[in-house]
């Protein structure tokens, strides 16, 4: 009886360590979000497909439950004004995850998801500074400051946070390039690299990055278009 007790206790704990478990707390910054639905969605392709859906009360909401793989996910809400938060990505995989919906968002829980937020966070840095440029520019232009000089300083500014902007992913590509998180930073930004970039990725990747199907679909498009 004694081993046969331990035998059924050592099958729960393969069990348990197979069983993919899954746990999101969320927090939101806009109160008037209270009383909608959040949704868990799943990135397929090039479409969304909902995964779960959370009520938000109190400003929380939480998500719970078991994945077979880990995948790229999404927390959004449903024909809201975007202007109140941005949607977050970030990896769904097993284990606890907090997340922060506002203007912008992001979830940590993990190295991929801690990673990917402080990539995001970076990110946003540049958005936001090319959105200043931007508007500073639309300014003069409604005032009728057009000179050359103000027009070559913004195409000046405009360069370099651009490529800033496109080396960070660069960087955070290459330090992730056998994980689920530098396969969706690469996913994001391809276009913005060159074919030499590219290649030189695709060619240090690991198995992570180079079994996903759209890298393979980016992988054998490129491989066409260098035999024509």
């Amino acid at each position: 009886m004694k081993y046969l007790l331990m035998s059924i206790f050592t099958l729960m704990l393969i069990s348990c360590t197979n069983n993919k478990t899954y746990v999101i707390n969320g927090r939101i910054a806009n109160s008037s979000l209270n009383g909608q639905y959040i949704y868990l969605q799943q990135m397929s392709g090039n479409h969304l497909v909902t995964f779960d859906s959370a009520l938000v009360e109190n400003d929380k909401f939480r998500f719970k439950g078991t994945i077979s793989e880990s995948f790229f996910g999404e927390l959004t809400f449903d024909k809201i004004d975007n202007r109140s938060f941005s949607p977050a990505v970030f990896i769904l995989e097993k284990g606890k995850m907090e997340a922060y919906i506002d203007t912008f968002s992001y979830v940590r829980g993990g190295v991929a998801n801690n990673n990917l937020a402080e990539y995001y966070a970076q990110n946003h840095y540049y958005d936001q500074k090319l959105k200043f440029l931007n508007e500073q520019h639309n300014k003069n232009v409604e005032e009728g400051k057009t000179a050359d000089s103000l027009t070559m300083a913004y195409e000046g500014w405009h360069r370099l946070y651009s490529k800033e902007k496109t080396d960070l992913a660069l960087q955070f590509v290459e330090e992730n390039n056998d994980n689920l998180a530098g396969v969706l930073v690469f996913l994001q930004n391809f276009s913005n690299f060159t074919r030499e970039e590219i290649r030189n990725i695709l060619f240090y990747a690991g198995p992570v990055f180079k079994k996903d199907k759209a890298v393979i679909m980016l992988e054998e498009y490129m491989d066409k278009t260098n035999k024509k």
